[in-house]
């Protein structure tokens, strides 16, 4: 009985130890993958990859601080006043390494950078210069914040009428710093899954587990957003009337030209008319014989 309590020791053992070096194997291949692939990551965070092309995104970016979107007018001035689907609201944030990103206006062509002043502004040529490179990053209330690449202190911010906020004066989980992606009108958001019946899309909420919505944060900026609709509205029915007079004056032009005829006819009309008429004679001469 000793004899093979000893040798199931012995082969627990020997089981244990192989599991053992099998653990320490993989460990030190890990170790090895990351001392050789570590550095060339690292090196890849800090310079811009010029060979591959950059990845796009369309969005617009919705400042916590002013409730509106971050706009790059095309006098070189930035803010955040831009209303929902205004188009110059509309940017394109570009790839440029691990976690660096270059934001760039869609309707301008202007790269967003920091100058020596530390204040934003739009540039022309923002590919190659490292002031219009930024770090992006979650913070823990899901919101996007933008450091510089060059100086870590540096945040692109906004004050709550919209304007710049010196970049040096603020840190992280500061409402001036943080912003959201808002997708375009034009960009529909479904809930749940796609299905296709018949080559149609049927959308079934009984279906999906996840609804994909976007939120008005304040009734502040639900009140700006009615506002704006309403101008809208009001400038296009004023563009509709416009239109219809136009297209009513025309259409009375015409028909008066069609009814009232030229001197030349009117002449015409005379003639024939002075030719119809009987002399007096005549006209006598038919009377007594109607008699």
């Amino acid at each position: 009985m000793e004899l093979a309590m000893t040798a199931v020791w012995i082969s627990r053992i020997i089981i244990l130890s192989i599991l053992t070096w099998n653990t320490l194997a993989k460990e030190t291949d890990e170790q090895k993958l990351r001392k050789f692939l570590d550095p060339i990551f690292n090196k890849a965070k800090r310079t811009s990859d010029t060979r591959s092309l950059p990845f796009k995104r369309v969005t617009q970016l919705y400042s916590r601080n002013s409730a509106r979107h971050i706009r790059v007018l095309p006098n070189k001035k930035i803010d955040a006043l831009g209303e929902d689907g205004d188009k110059y609201a509309k940017l394109i944030i570009e790839s440029d390494s691990f976690g660096r990103v270059r934001i760039r206006g869609s309707a301008t062509n202007f790269y967003l950078c920091i100058d020596k002043r530390q204040r934003l502004r739009a540039r022309v040529r923002g590919r190659g210069r490292q002031n219009c490179i930024f770090r992006e990053h979650f913070a823990e209330n899901a919101f996007t914040e933008f450091t510089s690449v060059q100086k870590s202190n540096l945040y692109v911010a906004f004050n709550r009428r919209g304007k710049q906020r010196a970049c040096n004066k603020t840190r992280s989980g500061m409402k001036a710093v943080q912003f959201i992606e808002r997708p375009l009108k034009h960009l529909r958001l479904y809930r749940g899954r796609k299905f296709m019946k018949n080559g149609k899309i049927n959308l079934d909420s009984s279906d999906s587990e996840y609804a994909v919505c976007i939120t008005v944060k304040t009734w502040r900026e639900w009140r700006r957003f009615i506002k704006w609709r309403k101008q809208k509205r009001r400038k296009q029915a004023r563009k509709l009337r416009k239109l219809r007079k136009k297209a009513s004056k025309k259409n009375s032009r015409k028909t008066a030209a069609k009814k009232v005829p030229k001197k030349s006819s009117r002449k015409k009309t005379r003639k024939m008319a002075s030719s119809t008429l009987l002399p007096t004679t005549q006209i006598t001469s038919t009377l007594s014989t109607q008699k």
